[in-house]
């Protein structure tokens, strides 16, 4: 039996030599900071597809017990992730979603030894698409069937 195809990791690299928004995010809020950072990208890592949403009230309020922190500071540590680009500007403003460039640069070489692509940004619009317009064309093959028997 074939395994399932991962789209989350178990393990990232975390670099002895810190990269830039590592260093700018601890230099601005210490080690508060630096603890966001990596629990954001272990959340990411663990999350299908890279991307964690947050458009729900509920899974605002559960991020921030993941991450241990209050609301105005876990608003304020994102903005801020937005404005280094080590957050997805788009994503974030428009669907109030997660995504790190960085993290999946970091983790492509997992995929390397899988038969799966590494998923885009917008991977957790794949499938939804599909099964709207079929669920769209579907509707309106009714439609049409019952204006047609109502002639």
């Amino acid at each position: 039996m074939a395994r399932k195809q991962k789209n989350y990791v178990d393990y990232f690299p975390h670099d002895t030599h810190q990269s830039k928004a590592v260093r700018t995010i601890s230099k601005t809020y210490g080690n508060d900071g630096y603890a966001f950072y990596y629990k954001l990208r272990e959340l990411l890592g663990r999350t299908e597809n890279y991307n964690y949403d947050l458009s729900e009230q509920i899974d605002w309020f559960d991020f921030l017990g993941e991450m241990a922190i209050k609301e105005e500071q876990a608003k304020e540590l994102i903005e801020f992730l937005v404005t280094i680009g080590e957050l997805d500007k788009e994503l974030w403003e428009q669907d109030k979603r997660l995504w790190s460039n960085s993290l999946i640069e970091d983790i492509s070489d997992v995929y390397n030894k899988r038969k799966a692509k590494i998923p885009h940004k917008y991977s957790f619009r794949d499938g939804n698409t599909q099964s709207k317009v079929k669920d769209s064309k579907a509707k309106n093959s009714k439609e049409e069937k019952t204006i047609e028997e109502e002639s």
